[in-house]
């Protein structure tokens, strides 16, 4: 019995042995043609010209081009296509144009490629702005989901000039809207999506001075939804724009935000214009980027960019561009807000974002792919040499009877061989 169980080991080991040179030439071959998709963000066209808005977009395209990204494959916009706030749809269209035109004359892009959200500047009717909810690749590289000014609206019970007309159903509209963001989210948890997945919206999330008028007052539903799926596995990243003047961002970064999962952030009890609490974040959350215009008192950063990102099979490489060049993602806080005292992290481009992966049996490595390293890892653990995690042993019993045993290597071994 002794030799026979020697026996089963020592074939074991030439497996492993076997499997892992295949999986190093394999993975060798890959490294040297690792794909990735680039995406660019911005936000708030609000120059004192469109020409203006396109000289500044152009000048910090210049800049990444020469970082050596040669091509994006799409441009992700989160509102205000221009300065006036009128309610005239032909403002913003030209905003839009000119904002297209200047991506174009830098990059071979099509329109379909594009994503552009409303901004409280933009109302109904602004021709060429993107449907709400899902606005998904084509091929399935990345998510989009896009929150415009009517789903999420600023001044929240407030009459404005732009459409927005409505006082006493904000906040069911924007219980609408998370629910309409759950059920995108649960589709992708479905499918066990592992993508990206950019959630756009003009209106940011935290509590600002701005929120004495009514902004965010309600964003804890959107929060809600956005760190329910973010725990269940799907990774999120929230771009907004909207406060570039005054000071109402300074305590988080100034121009250039970018919080992380388990970082904190600031929100208003739902309904409260004075009150808030800090809760933490399980999804990335950033400002897409100001090309317009920035005035505010941190001397920290204040300034004009926009975000790179990008998107391998297993991370997002994040980093952030001004005019003069690659700038920190994150700037540092300045100020407080009542007791939430500044953030002063700062984050340095490119700034790595692991993308989660939901496992299958077999997947007990961190590599996302079945191989050798997971054949080890079990054969490790069954020789208690090295203890599995706890929370992958589930996937390492093969055949669901309970235990995990040498049948399991056998099942895994076996598999492994097919998918080499």
């Amino acid at each position: 019995m002794f030799k026979s169980k020697k026996r089963i080991l020592s074939i074991i080991i030439s497996l492993v042995m076997v499997l892992s040179t295949i999986s190093v030439l394999n993975f060798s071959a890959v490294a040297a043609t690792e794909e990735k998709t680039v995406l660019i963000s911005c936000s708030d066209f609000q120059a004192t010209y469109d020409s203006d808005g396109a000289l500044t977009v152009k000048t910090i395209l210049n800049r990444v081009k020469e970082s050596g990204i040669t091509k994006i494959d799409g441009l992700l916009f989160t509102g205000d296509m221009t300065r006036h706030l009128n309610n005239l749809p032909s403002q913003s269209e030209s905003g839009l144009a000119a904002l297209k035109d200047a991506v174009k004359s830098r990059y071979d892009i099509a329109d379909s490629d594009m994503v552009f959200v409303r901004g409280n500047h933009d109302p109904v009717g602004t021709q060429g702005a993107s449907e709400s909810g899902n606005n998904d690749d084509a091929d399935g590289k990345y998510g989009v989901f896009v929150i415009h000014e009517d789903d999420y609206m600023w001044n929240q019970g407030v009459s404005t000039t732009n459409g927005n007309s409505s006082v006493s159903d904000d906040e069911q509209t924007i219980k609408n809207t998370a629910a309409n963001l759950k059920a995108y989210f649960d589709e992708k948890i479905e499918a066990k999506f592992d993508k990206p997945i950019f959630v756009l919206s003009h209106l940011p999330l935290h509590y600002t001075s701005r929120t004495s008028n009514g902004d965010c007052q309600y964003a804890k539903y959107i929060f809600d939804e956005l760190n329910a799926a973010s725990e269940k596995g799907l990774n999120i990243y929230f771009l907004f724009g909207h406060n570039h003047s005054s000071s109402y961002d300074d305590y988080i970064g100034g121009s250039s935000i970018y919080l992380k999962p388990n970082d904190q952030i600031v929100l208003a009890d739902i309904g409260s214009r004075t009150s808030f609490q800090s809760y933490t974040l399980k999804f990335s959350y950033l400002t897409a980027g100001y090309v317009g215009y920035y005035n505010s008192g941190n001397p920290v950063d204040k300034s004009l960019n926009m975000v790179v990102y990008e998107i391998y099979k297993d991370r997002v490489e994040i980093s952030r561009y001004s005019t003069s060049g690659i700038i920190n993602l994150k700037g540092a806080g300045y100020g407080s807000v009542g007791e939430y005292q500044a953030d002063t992290n700062v984050y340095a481009s490119p700034f790595t974002s692991v993308l989660k992966f939901f496992r299958e049996k077999g997947l007990l490595s961190n590599n996302r792919s079945i191989d050798a390293e997971d054949l080890l890892i079990l054969k490790q653990h069954l020789l208690n040499i090295s203890e599995m995690d706890a929370k992958i042993a589930e996937y390492a019993d093969m055949n669901d009877d309970g235990v995990v045993d040498s049948t399991d290597i056998t099942i895994l071994s076996t598999m492994i061989i097919g998918l080499s």
